[in-house]
């Protein structure tokens, strides 16, 4: 869910602060570059539309609401899941 962050950050030489934001941040955003990914793997890997449009709900739905950059709120249990999880390992990092 969180595969498009590759492309939002860049490494600094600064050791008090060792990443920084890149354009893509916030032009796309690892949200959708994370989702624009899974669907296109998963159709290549011929996955069922079903399971494909479940994981990409979840995949946009991660940060639980717009206010914190989720475009759409969680409406799965698979959504309400993986956004608790992200919360935890946001909190616990």
């Amino acid at each position: 869910h969180d595969y498009g962050k590759l492309w939002d950050y860049q490494m600094t030489k600064n050791p008090e602060n060792p990443w920084e934001a890149t354009v893509h941040k916030r032009r796309v955003n690892h949200i959708a570059r994370s989702a624009i990914l899974w669907e296109t793997n998963a159709q290549k890997a011929g996955l069922p539309e079903e399971d494909t449009f479940a994981v990409t709900h979840a995949i946009l739905a991660h940060h639980g609401s717009p206010q914190w950059g989720s475009p759409i709120i969680p409406h799965s249990a698979l959504a309400h899941l993986l956004h608790a999880c992200d919360q935890l390992s946001a909190r616990m990092d």
